[in-house]
């Protein structure tokens, strides 16, 4: 039997291809093919695709779906009102808007590209690659997620949260945003790569964030910024001009790295700012500065950590910081109880 993609066909334009809530296609000349609850691409589209009936699974299987008009407002896929839905491996190209999921649950994108690109408009309204709203047990993972737009005044976001919970931002590649990803509350985001993102990472509240690398764009760019109650480690903040910024209390904040930013940290003005932990009682953060500012500091025995506290502020600091990067491999793997300090070593 041969596969569904070894019969491509030619790019097709719709206005709208509908998944319907009896499990049919419209229209029905769309390149898919419906094999029980997996419905499979089998060319490129020219435009949008609206999710309409729960429990299936969209193989995108390499294709490509995209809209042609410049500045479109239109939303390459509607997921709205549905449950345990998965879209995977499909390139997606749109000038403003990618994915949207809305009142929804269980629902996966995995292992798909999507693209944003527009030509500079001065009412371009804000976009975003992938966007949750009202919506539970949401996984986006492994996905490339890029934007050429010139976002100069517009607020254009990556990845998106709101009023979204325990959901899962992992393993993601997401460059060229004003934000990079804009997390609801009690929700994990972990593995993510964001280059090229002047807002970084911005979180809510009862997160557990780790593992993250955010290189950062100077001295207008942010690591990341959080609420209350995260639990935020092995995270990697590089170059920018604020490494993190927190607003509230509760944040447990350790065995992250801090490199080169020109504030390593600082507090959001509207917000009370602590008490929040700088170490585990045992391990601490590196900061790229640390020996600069204390060149007087040494190793505290074989721990790894140093002997002079790094001080945040006057009512704040790490006891335990870090003598060297601590790779985030070795984070996710040990940091979630206690930081074996033995096996500290230095990030390539």
């Amino acid at each position: 039997m041969k596969c569904y993609q070894e019969q491509p066909i030619s790019a097709q334009s719709y206005s709208t291809v509908y998944i319907r809530p009896d499990g049919g296609i419209d229209p029905s000349t769309a390149p898919i093919k419906r094999a029980g609850d997996i419905y499979a691409v089998i060319g490129n589209i020219i435009d949008s695709v609206l999710i309409q009936r729960s429990n299936i699974m969209l193989d995108g299987a390499g294709f490509t779906l995209k809209e042609t008009a410049p500045n479109s407002r239109a939303t390459a896929i509607d997921i709205t009102l549905q449950s345990n839905v998965t879209v995977k491996n499909l390139k997606i190209q749109f000038p403003l808007y990618g994915i949207a999921i809305e009142n929804s649950a269980n629902v996966t994108i995995s292992d798909c590209s999507v693209n944003l690109s527009s030509s500079r408009d001065p009412e371009l309204p804000t976009g975003s690659a992938i966007n949750v709203h009202d919506s539970s047990k949401v996984s986006i993972v492994r996905n490339d997620i890029t934007s050429t737009v010139d976002i100069a005044g517009a607020p254009f976001i990556g990845v998106g949260m709101l009023r979204t919970s325990a959901s899962n931002i992992s393993e993601n590649n997401i460059s060229g945003f004003t934000m990079g990803i804009y997390n609801g509350n009690n929700n994990t985001i972990s593995w993510n790569r964001l280059s090229q993102c002047p807002g970084g990472i911005v979180s809510g509240t009862y997160g557990e964030i780790f593992a993250n690398t955010v290189f950062g764009t100077g001295n207008q760019s942010l690591g990341m910024w959080i609420d209350s109650n995260n639990k935020v480690y092995g995270n990697y903040l590089a170059g920018n001009g604020d490494g993190l910024i927190f607003k509230s209390a509760n944040n447990s904040i350790y065995g992250n790295n801090f490199i080169d930013n020109d504030r390593q940290v600082s507090i959001d003005p509207y917000g009370a700012g602590s008490p929040n932990l700088w170490d585990n009682g045992e391990v601490g953060n590196y900061w790229s500065d640390y020996l600069a500012k204390y060149p007087n500091a040494r190793e505290a025995g074989i721990s790894g950590t140093g002997n002079t506290p790094y001080v945040i502020d006057e009512n704040k600091e790490d006891h335990h910081p870090l003598l060297n990067p601590i790779s985030a491999g070795q984070a996710s793997r040990s940091l979630r109880h206690s930081l074996d300090k033995r096996d500290l070593y230095q990030q390539h």
